[in-house]
């Protein structure tokens, strides 16, 4: 079942904007390697190269639905701005204020997702990447790379963070478990299994939400793109992409015709009017 944007002003104006358009595009990163940046066919999983990024270690990819891509370089705990028409990296602030290792640098960033209704990039860090007893989340302010801690995810080895349309951000788990995550503490809970590699093991992941609401999954075990059931957790493929490209990270940017990108911004800022007066009233 695919996620809802349940904001019926935003929604009317946005899904207008959408439909004019008739178009999104799914990105794509790869790693460890110098990385390049792919667009991802959302019917078959098959992948074009746009072009090199010029930086190894992206280890993760996010948008702002609308111009921006942003990665992050594992290896420097840096934000990375990425020209979606290019693909060419362009190296940002360094994360700082994530938990420092006893005796060792802070830990890294591993995922990112950015809730575009409210103008925030979160991410996390990883057991496996030297974190703590388990995962923990936090907002990155992308101009300056301060990250200010939420809490603690509960799950380890969460390399695939993505908000729905509905605002809900989720991961998955080392497990291969679909997480729902709590922006306010950073807690997360199992949605259930994805299915995907049921015996452990799980490769990398990375999601991102479409803007008709399907969540993409990609899985590096399988090297596959799958659309996820954010209500059950499991998985339907849609297709390889291939064993040659490690991917880890998934965005989605409108393409719109000329004359609708300031339609789908006001969309997006009706959406977000409402989620702030529904927050007022609940006061």
């Amino acid at each position: 079942m695919k996620a809802k944007l349940f904001l019926a002003a935003g929604v009317a104006v946005l899904s207008f904007g959408v439909s004019r358009a008739h178009a999104e595009t799914l990105y794509a990163v790869d790693y460890p390697a110098s990385a390049t940046l792919y667009t991802v066919n959302e019917s078959t999983g098959a992948l074009t190269a746009v072009g090199p990024v010029g930086l190894d270690n992206v280890g993760d990819l996010t948008s702002d639905l609308v111009s921006r891509l942003w990665g992050i370089q594992i290896t420097t705990n840096s934000l990375v701005s990425i020209n979606p028409s290019t693909g060419a990296g362009t190296l940002g602030p360094a994360i700082t204020g994530t938990a420092p290792a006893v005796g060792g640098p802070a830990f890294p960033i591993v995922s990112l997702a950015y809730d575009p209704l409210n103008a925030t990039l979160y991410g996390n860090t990883s057991v496996p990447y030297g974190g703590e007893t388990a995962d923990e989340l936090y907002t990155i302010n992308t101009t300056t790379g301060a990250a200010t801690a939420l809490g603690l995810i509960g799950e380890n080895s969460v390399y695939a963070l993505g908000f729905s349309q509905a605002g809900g951000l989720y991961g998955v788990d080392g497990n291969c478990n679909l997480l729902s995550i709590n922006t306010g503490t950073g807690a997360g809970t199992v949605v259930g299994s994805t299915g995907l590699a049921p015996n452990g093991g799980c490769g990398a992941f990375d999601m991102a939400s479409g803007l008709d609401g399907t969540m993409y999954l990609a899985d590096t075990t399988s090297e596959s793109l799958y659309d996820v059931n954010l209500g059950t957790g499991g998985t339907t493929l849609i297709g390889p992409y291939g064993s040659t490209t490690n991917v880890v990270g998934l965005a989605v940017l409108a393409t719109p015709e000329p004359g609708t990108v300031v339609l789908f911004a006001t969309g997006m800022v009706i959406a977000w009017l409402g989620t702030r007066r529904r927050r007022h009233l609940s006061r």
